[in-house]
């Protein structure tokens, strides 16, 4: 039998164990610990264009940047502009009160944006050029040809021509909404092709050769037919065995009293050769007469074919010829033949589309007979 006292000293006894196992089972039982603030980051690249975003444990009173470029920001997303490709150690900093915590990472960043040039033979001095943008949005094209002219547009594709034989770098400069990209190539011309203009009308097709020595008119005549200002004129005035006059962007109405008033909005300064006759097939520009026009300036776009077998050489000296039908002149006879109204207008319109074509020497002298 337990005495009493031996009795009590087992209930203590008892009573330390239960205690100190009680001590150990706390110091395995999850206790919840202060947290840590932590930052982080993560970015994307567009270009050399880089775009950050903080992530924090929890909300920070504010995020600065380090961009490892020299340039700095701040906030939870920010972005910066590199000017150039390389390694770049990054640091972000986040501020919770007093107390600050930082991430860095390097980021490698290079161009992934590129340009190209894509090149087809139009004539033997034409070629089409299209320029071509990978990994970035272009805003503009800017062309040097390497033959001293320069050209810059929106669009993607140009034609140039070669106004000389040789060799040209051709470059390319792409702007783009935050850098810019370059491509070349590398062209050979060999020859040189002519510019004419072909004339389509409802009694057939003419070729016309400009003359070099009348520029300022060659130039024009170009310039109004690649913009498709001819394109709906008619031949408003017509005098057999003389000649077809037309160009006037008044014929293409309905009204046939303003035919022979019309043109756009200048006149060019006279270039009378001459040794540029008033021929069969010649091409001369119209004007105003000698009383309202002593410097003998040309309509801006009105011109005459002569139609007579001999000529009209009492024109010689005083109109500026500027071209000559070298192909399709069976044309201009038709239209010379046509039934005429009041004031020699063709009865029934006789309208033109004009183009310009281009022929090598050898093309002009195979097609036509004829030789620059």
């Amino acid at each position: 039998m337990i005495s009493a006292g031996s009795r009590l000293l087992l209930l203590l006894l008892m009573g330390l164990m239960i205690l100190s196992c009680k001590k150990d089972d706390d110091k395995n039982d999850p206790q919840p610990q202060p947290a840590t603030k932590v930052v982080s980051f993560t970015y994307t690249q567009d270009e050399l264009t880089v775009s950050f975003v903080a992530v924090t444990s929890e909300q920070a009173d504010s995020v600065t940047w380090e961009f490892g470029d020299g340039n700095t920001g701040k906030g939870l997303t920010t972005n910066n502009a590199y000017s150039q490709a390389g390694s770049f150690a990054v640091t972000a900093t986040a501020h919770f009160g007093s107390e600050k915590k930082t991430a860095t990472q390097t980021i490698e960043l290079s161009s992934t944006a590129s340009a190209s040039i894509n090149s087809e033979q139009i004539s033997v001095n034409e070629y089409k050029f299209t320029g071509t943008v990978t990994g970035a949005t272009a805003t503009r094209y800017v062309w040097d040809f390497g033959d001293g002219k320069i050209d810059s547009s929106t669009s993607a594709t140009i034609n140039h021509v070669f106004g000389k034989t040789g060799a040209f770098e051709v470059k390319l400069t792409v702007r783009t909404s935050r850098t810019s990209l370059s491509a070349d190539t590398n062209i050979t011309i060999t020859e040189l092709g002519f510019e004419l203009v072909e004339l389509t009308t409802t009694k057939g097709s003419m070729t016309i050769w400009l003359h070099p020595g009348t520029p300022k008119h060659r130039t024009n005549f170009l310039k109004l037919a690649g913009e498709g200002y001819y394109d709906g004129t008619t031949f408003h005035r017509v005098i057999p065995d003389f000649m077809n006059q037309g160009g006037d962007p008044n014929s293409k109405d309905s009204n046939p009293n303003n035919d022979g008033q019309g043109g756009p909005g200048y006149t060019i300064p006279a270039e009378i050769k001459p040794e540029l006759r008033h021929i069969r097939g010649a091409v001369a520009s119209a004007r105003l007469g000698d009383n309202v026009n002593p410097q003998r300036n040309s309509s801006g776009s009105q011109f005459y074919i002569v139609a007579n077998d001999n000529g009209a050489a009492h024109l010689n000296g005083q109109y500026t010829v500027f071209g000559q039908v070298i192909g399709g002149i069976e044309t201009n006879d038709a239209i010379n033949s046509v039934p005429r109204g009041a004031g020699d207008r063709p009865l029934d319109d006789v309208t033109m589309q004009a183009k310009i074509v281009r022929y090598t020497r050898a093309e002009l002298q195979e097609l036509f007979s004829f030789t620059p």
